[in-house]
């Protein structure tokens, strides 16, 4: 079975890449998941946590505010227009 792999991209610079065994993302009309063998997808995100469990099961925060995600052929393609790194999960963004 093929491996889902992912990268994250803002304007400036690639923030992640790597194989991973899910990604949680904010969409404009609430939040999604995204696993192995996804339907091929693009959507809009809104703003919201973005989190990635990598293929060792450590997850991976980050604030995004707006942007694109695209699955296809088992890669997850982030394109944000701002991103923010945290280490624990936020429930106030304030």
């Amino acid at each position: 079975m093929a491996q889902l792999t992912c990268e994250i991209l803002t304007p400036e610079q690639e923030v992640y890449t790597g194989e991973i065994k899910s990604i949680t993302a904010p969409g404009v009309d609430g939040y999604f998941g995204v696993l192995n063998m996804h339907a091929p997808l693009i959507t809009a995100l809104g703003e919201g946590e973005l989190k990635v469990t990598d293929a060792s099961g450590a997850d991976h925060f980050w604030k995004v505010n707006g942007g694109f995600l695209e699955v296809l052929d088992n890669r997850v393609s982030v394109m944000a227009r701002e991103l923010e790194a945290f280490t624990k999960k936020r429930t106030d963004w304030n």
